[in-house]
């Protein structure tokens, strides 16, 4: 947003305050100052005209011109092509000062010259230097060019926060200036002066959809004269960054800057009869302003008469009813639409416009009834023509009135301040926005322009910026020695994720919703999934059951970029619908996914070590972490995993998650061409698990352990870890049993497999012998005989 200084001095009196200052303190206010332009003044530059026009002499490119400033004439050579007789000038004088030159008496291939008709870039003005300056018919000759082009001022570059609209506007930095510097704020008016026949005996106006367009004004200009705008009203909308068109166009551009309030005119000729403001029909197609024609679709609003569309609400209007040369009667349209319609069409249609983008944060409402009459007569004044009487269409839908109600202590206590409410009041008061105090509580009745006002931390903040954040006390916070304790699921994740990291992996974030027909793959009952109701994007419609399948997307994009030794982690959560009625199931879970070459390049012969092992070791790791033993067992019934290179893992019988190889078909589908294995668990449940659990500290003995060796021969089928965990039940001197064999081939016989355990005795109370171990064997054997049809090898 560029704001000129001299513009606002005609709002708020800031003669005395210095640019730098200015600059300063409605930074400190948040309203950030990001640079300054200054327009440099000129000396000895008039207005003149040029009174003749003839080829010089002794160049082709050159003309002679005869030029006067209302007193004197004055013999002037000129280079520029658009050089004629009659035309009002910018004369810079023998001794005058440009930003670049400085003029002097010259001869000019041999003819004297006593002057420079001068160029927009000679006058500081822009860059253009293809011709001279031409101003208007009717501007008075030996005036000053520095009042007649505003130079000499400043313009300021504001960065304005989404959440303040009104400062999209002169008025609303005015308004903010003036309560900075406790400066009288005088704002414009118009009396305006309507003559002829009715408005709404000429056109009528309706809204199809009163929450879209709540308000909607349309007044009537009848028998104008389009013309350049005067140079006072071109020169202002210059100094923000726009060109001017004509006399009504740049009415509407210069109140947009000047209120914040977009305005369109439309050629009344071109209306078929009403303005219907309505959504588009399927198949609808509009021509705007920019040339370009755009698809419209069923949410879209627009303004249409009764047979087409006339522009896109809020955004550009439509080449067909544009202000053409031999326009005399105008429909002026000045309305509120509602800020997300216009953003969301804005960006289907991928257009942005000064209109929409003040649209899209919210005008002034209260304002739209009032500036339409202001507009209006504006234009009267400067395009001539009368006003019809009153307005077509009208407020459609009110705008309740808005009060927050605030305490003062609590705002003292939130800003570390001690200001008495009468303070505050006045603060707010000077920002426009009127209040009362009742006891601590300060009443605030929120003014339109204010749309961000939505509670007291909203007051809070507008008493901080006038009381000055400089002039709040820096204090250190006070940080309590007896913190709370973390919670069992943060202090177990932490503790997770070093370990992890210790152990090579690496860690990725994902967002926790995914493509619908991505996350099917990995789990078909559509019922169990939570649907967002206002997805960012199609591809991210569901949250997750899993944290799986975003992992494999990482290491899809891994492997692609030609790694081959991947190991993965992540920690998130993963959501599980339970009804309509009750919000989604949300836990917390781990997920691990690494490649089968997950060991680096080396010289030295690698260690032959499965996969699917190297991934349970790593579990077993971070269980162990969390002082809880785990069992395995298989898992058949998991569309995304090998069936026949799976487990389920389980913690005191409760199943906590999975582990194994992924399925080849979803490996197909990503087409990733090497072995992945993966395991998740849920570390809510992991957690509360290692939380409750009691930690009892025993004794351990004194004398040497004894350690046995014995193999067994039983079918295929039998698992291991049952065999293994008989073994342990059989005694208490038993402390451990590891499996260190797994055989089979044709001495074992068919269907047949050969399971080798290591078994370590210790008793707290004497070094062991044969006598005390040989019957515990036995036991041993005859317990696996029984329940496995084991023999010993």
């Amino acid at each position: 947003m560029k704001v000129s200084v001299n513009w606002l001095r005609h709002y708020v009196d800031i003669e005395n305050i210095d640019i730098k200052t200015l600059g300063d303190k409605l930074s400190l206010a948040g309203l950030e100052v990001g640079g300054k332009t200054n327009l440099l003044k000129v000396t000895n530059v008039v207005t003149a005209e040029v009174l003749s026009k003839v080829k010089h002499p002794n160049a082709d490119k050159l003309s002679l011109c005869s030029v006067s400033d209302g007193e004197k004439e004055y013999q002037v050579v000129c280079g520029a092509p658009n050089v004629e007789a009659g035309q009002k000038v910018a004369f810079a004088k023998i001794g005058a000062k440009l930003p670049e030159v400085r003029i002097k008496e010259a001869k000019i291939r041999g003819v004297e010259s006593f002057g420079m008709l001068c160029s927009e870039r000679e006058l500081g003005l822009s860059t253009d230097h293809s011709g001279i300056l031409v101003l208007s018919e009717n501007t008075p000759l030996g005036v000053d060019i520095n009042d007649i082009l505003g130079l000499g001022d400043t313009i300021l570059e504001l960065n304005v926060t989404p959440n303040r609209p009104d400062w999209l506007s002169v008025i609303g930095v005015a308004r903010e200036t003036a309560a900075v510097f406790s400066s009288k704020l005088t704002l414009p008016t118009k009396h305006l002066q309507e003559t002829g026949e009715k408005t709404k005996d000429k056109i009528s106006v309706r809204s199809e959809d009163v929450h879209k367009c709540p308000i909607y004004a349309g007044r009537i200009i009848k028998g104008i004269k389009l013309a350049p705008s005067p140079f006072w009203l071109q020169n202002r909308l210059k100094t923000a960054g726009l060109r001017p068109i004509n006399n009504v166009v740049d009415i509407t551009n210069y109140i947009l800057l000047e209120y914040g309030q977009p305005l369109h005119a439309f050629d009344l000729r071109m209306i078929d009869t009403g303005i219907i403001v309505r959504n588009a029909r399927k198949g609808e197609k509009i021509i705007a302003l920019n040339g370009k024609e755009y698809d419209l679709d069923e949410d879209m609003l627009i303004i249409a008469d009764h047979s087409k569309p006339l522009g896109i609400a809020g955004i550009m209007g439509g080449e067909h009813t544009s202000i053409l040369a031999d326009t005399d009667t105008v429909f002026l349209e000045c309305a509120y639409f509602e800020p997300t319609c216009i953003r969301k069409t804005s960006k289907r249609l991928g257009i942005s416009s000064d209109s929409s983008y003040r649209y899209e944060r919210g005008i002034d409402y209260g304002k739209t009834l009032e500036i339409a009459d202001y507009a209006a007569e504006m234009i009267r004044e400067i395009c001539g023509g009368e006003v019809l009487i009153g307005i077509a269409g009208g407020v459609f839908a009110g705008f309740a009135e808005r009060n927050v109600k605030a305490s003062v202590s609590r705002i003292n206590s939130l800003l570390g301040t001690d200001i008495k409410g009468e303070t505050m009041s006045n603060y707010l008061n000077a920002l426009q926005i009127p209040t009362k105090i009742e006891g601590d509580s300060i009443i605030c009745n929120v003014p339109s322009f204010r749309g961000d006002i939505l509670h007291e931390q909203s007051v809070a903040e507008e008493v901080a910026r006038l009381f000055g954040y400089e002039n709040i006390v820096t204090t250190v916070p006070v940080i309590r020695k007896d913190c709370e304790p973390l919670s069992p699921e943060l202090k177990y994740t932490r503790l997770v994720r070093n370990r992890l990291e210790s152990l090579g992996f690496t860690e990725t974030v994902n967002f926790s919703f995914l493509n619908p027909d991505y996350l099917k793959i990995f789990h078909k009952e559509e019922q169990d999934y939570v649907k967002l109701l206002n997805p960012i994007s199609s591809d991210m419609a569901w949250l997750r059951p899993y944290v799986l399948p975003a992992v494999l997307k990482n290491m899809q994009t891994n492997l692609n970029q030609g790694e081959t030794e991947i190991r993965l982690f992540e920690v998130g959560s993963t959501f599980k619908s339970i009804n309509q009625d009750e919000l989604a199931d949300e836990n917390q879970k781990l997920c691990l996914c690494v490649t089968n070459e997950f060991l680096d390049l080396s010289w030295i012969k690698k260690t032959e070590a499965d996969t699917f092992y190297y991934l349970k070791g790593v579990l077993e790791n971070i269980i162990a972490v969390m002082g809880l033993n785990e069992t395995y067992v298989p898992l058949a019934d998991c569309i995304f995993l090998h069936p026949g290179k799976s487990a389920a893992v389980l913690i005191n019988g409760e199943n906590v998650g999975f582990i194994g190889a992924v399925h080849p078909d979803i490996l197909e589908i990503l087409d990733i061409k090497t072995q992945i294995y993966a395991a998740e668990v849920d570390l809510t449940k992991l957690a509360n698990l290692a939380h409750a659990k009691v930690i009892k500290y025993e004794k351990f003995s004194r004398f040497p352990s004894v350690e046995r060796d014995f193999a067994i021969v039983t079918d295929k089928t039998v698992l291991a870890g049952d065999v293994l965990n008989v073994v342990k039940s059989v005694s208490p001197i038993i402390k451990n049993v590891n499996l260190f064999d797994d055989f089979s081939g044709e001495n074992i016989g068919e269907g047949k497999k050969s399971l080798a355990f290591r078994v370590r005795f210790s008793d707290l109370d004497k070094t062991l012998n044969d006598d005390d171990i040989n019957p515990i064997i036995d036991i041993i054997l005859e317990k696996l005989s029984l329940m496995f049809g084991a023999k010993l090898r």
